[in-house]
């Protein structure tokens, strides 16, 4: 009974094992696959948000929210005037917040999937700097109308304390700026 029990036990860790190193080699992980670097792809739509914001251009702010974005959105567009309106000066620079890359939420069934990244990050132009909340969908096998960005929060950097709250509060379709902005 020892012998059959211990021989149970060896070939349920190597199964075990055996799932765990296939998980690792499989190919979502390899570079371009699934789980692909959030970091990059997050500073990809900054430096979107970013120059969109510099050269005040409406539509291709407007193009970077997904279709469920655009369509929940109190009137998107008058979101990117206003928010064209609260950041004041010239665009120097942005950065992907330092103190710990995007969060992802994401779920994989087989071959369907999705993935949406939360992104926290700042812009500085020569009048100040501000602090961003972006939701953004990169990728949705069952509804592909939620891919892009879906929720887009700024307030200057020295509010972030007032505004920034738990992401899932702050995930709102559309543009949030503070109030009176």
């Amino acid at each position: 009974m020892g012998v059959r029990l211990s021989r149970s036990l060896v070939a349920g860790v190597l199964v075990s094992v055996a799932m765990l190193a296939s998980c690792a080699v499989s190919p979502s992980h390899l570079p371009g696959g699934f789980w692909s670097s959030d970091e990059a792809t997050a500073n990809a739509v900054i430096a979107r948000v970013s120059d969109a914001l510099a050269s005040h251009d409406k539509p291709a702010m407007m193009a970077l929210f997904s279709e469920a974005g655009r369509s929940q959105a109190n009137d998107l567009g008058t979101q990117v005037d206003t928010l064209f309106d609260f950041v004041q000066g010239t665009v120097l620079s942005h950065q992907l917040d330092p103190n710990g890359g995007p969060d992802s939420r994401e779920y994989n069934d087989g071959p369907m999937r999705w993935k949406e990244l939360s992104i926290f990050f700042t812009i500085t132009t020569d009048v100040g700097t501000y602090s961003f909340f972006m939701a953004d969908r990169v990728v949705d096998d069952f509804h592909e109308y939620k891919v892009g960005v879906y929720t887009l929060r700024a307030m200057r950097i020295e509010d972030e304390e007032k505004y920034m709250i738990f992401s899932e509060a702050m995930r709102i379709p559309g543009i949030w700026c503070p109030p009176g902005a």
